[in-house]
């Protein structure tokens, strides 16, 4: 039998040792380096270069355009002295995009009328295009022309009469504080309204209601039947979210294993930023360790500044809409979906929503210090698995915050809504649910949540001393 020589058995096993590593390297089969290691929690550090793995064009950012989050989210129409809720995006889209060809031009200084004139501007025949917040106007150009010196002014309504004057009125309903402006000549109030009658059998008759920051919200009167929607998931890869914020610098990469699970936390840092990515909820963390590269002074700076940040890791395409919680120190950049707020519960992971958090500096500006978000996105609509819910109307909805012990004008604001639920079989698919939401101390409760004690109850009055209060006027009219 003839003998191995000593140069082959040291080649093979070279080979050998040669295939193992490769394996390792293609694979990154991190649970094999488990065997060698005590089954505890132990921490990996290396460095990186995150341009190794090349992603594929399927996974692309959204590229929502700045003017496409702030948008108008509702449409009140008023003819014949009664207010009509146009749940309709289309529509909605249609009045947006014919005010962005036919832009108006400010024309007068901030006023502050008096509440009789207050209430007949808002109360007149018109076209009403809201937002979720109230928003500098210098960041809504595509909208209005500015020809003044005006810069602190913000608003969260456009009233366009249908008069046939040409104005439109710029309102601050917190505040109770308007700028007019005029529509280019040839264009009024009756072109927008050309537009709403197109789908007149959309509207919905609705009574205004005033909360508790000084806003109003319009309420349907009779009860409405929304879609739940089923769509499958996917998510954000690791890879794309490191490129974007580091590029070819090499960087710190450390893997924290759990000893419960075997999941892993991820933390990725340089000198200026560190972020965190967790398998197990799929959402990114990213702190900002030198500030002085994201600093604002004034709203408008904040918006541009956040949503640049925000940008670059959004995936959703169904839509966005800039909000903000504690006088500008967070900024809320909420999914939407098919013209519908989504929401997650309040005690769960936020899935429906990024946020980026400032800190107040010296001169009056401000620094973000962190964005958080989730990392999972929509893929397709399972159209067969919608289900029709049916809301109620407003006075039904009146009576179970009453038996709760609230009112709605506790609240800041009152919103038809998509709940995110929770169970995604492992991040697999999402169904969403319609229901009714309520906005108090920056946080959205759904209506089940309060009714099941999820806020304290801050009055018991009984049912019909609140009617009789209704009917003698202690509500405004349309």
């Amino acid at each position: 039998m003839k003998r191995l020589s000593i140069s082959t058995v040291i080649l093979t096993i070279v080979i050998a040792i040669s295939l193992f590593l490769s394996y390792l390297l293609i694979f990154n089969n991190v649970s094999i380096w488990s065997f060698f290691r005590p089954a505890q929690k132990t921490a990996q550090v290396n460095i990186q270069n995150d341009n190794e793995t090349s992603i594929s064009n399927y996974y692309q950012a959204a590229n929502q355009r700045l003017q496409e989050v702030l948008y108008p989210t509702n449409v009140i129409v008023s003819q014949a002295e009664q207010a009509y809720l146009l749940n309709h995006d289309t529509a909605l889209r249609s009045m947006a995009t014919l005010l962005s060809q036919r832009r108006a031009t400010l024309t007068g200084e901030v006023n502050t009328p008096s509440e009789e004139d207050y209430l007949k501007m808002i109360s007149q025949k018109r076209i009403e295009l809201e937002f979720t917040t109230d928003l500098p106007f210098n960041l809504l150009d595509h909208f209005i022309k500015d020809e003044t010196d005006e810069t602190d002014f913000t608003f969260n309504r456009i009233i366009i009469p249908t008069d046939g004057s040409g104005k439109i009125y710029l309102v601050n309903a917190m505040k109770r504080q308007y700028m007019e402006a005029k529509l280019p000549d040839g264009t009024t109030g009756g072109n927008f309204l050309e537009e709403a009658n197109k789908v007149r059998s959309q509207w919905v008759k609705a009574e205004r209601y005033n909360l508790s920051n000084g806003n109003h919200v319009y309420l349907p009167t009779q009860r409405l039947t929304v879609p739940t929607q089923v769509y499958t998931l996917n998510i954000v890869p690791e890879n794309s979210i490191v490129s974007s914020l580091f590029g070819n610098n090499r960087t710190w990469r450390s893997v924290v294993v759990s000893e419960e699970s075997d999941s892993n936390s991820i933390t990725y840092r340089n000198a200026n930023i560190e972020i965190q990515l967790s398998p197990v909820i799929q959402i990114l963390a990213i702190n900002y360790k030198n500030n002085t590269q994201y600093e604002a002074k004034n709203l408008a700076q904040q918006i541009e500044q956040s949503y640049a940040q925000v940008r670059q890791f959004e995936y959703w395409t169904q839509g966005l809409r800039y909000n903000s919680q504690s006088n500008h120190s967070t900024a809320v950049f909420q999914r939407y979906l098919s013209g519908y707020p989504v929401f997650s519960p309040s005690n769960t992971t936020p899935y429906a929503s990024s946020r980026v958090t400032f800190r107040s500096g010296s001169s009056g500006t401000t620094s973000i210090t962190r964005l958080t978000m989730p990392t999972l996105f929509l893929e397709s609509h399972i159209h067969d698995q919608s289900r029709d819910t049916e809301l109620m109307s407003a006075s039904e909805l009146l009576y179970e915050l009453n038996m709760a012990g609230f009112d709605i004008s506790d609240f800041t604001n009152v919103v038809i809504g998509y709940e995110w639920q929770p169970d995604m079989a492992n991040f697999q698919k999402v169904n969403f649910v319609p229901k009714w939401f309520l906005e108090k101390n920056n946080v959205y409760y759904s209506l089940s949540q309060i009714q099941n004690g999820a806020l304290k109850a801050e009055r018991q009055t009984d049912w019909k001393t609140r009617q009789a209060v209704k009917e003698q006027g202690d509500r405004d009219g349309l």
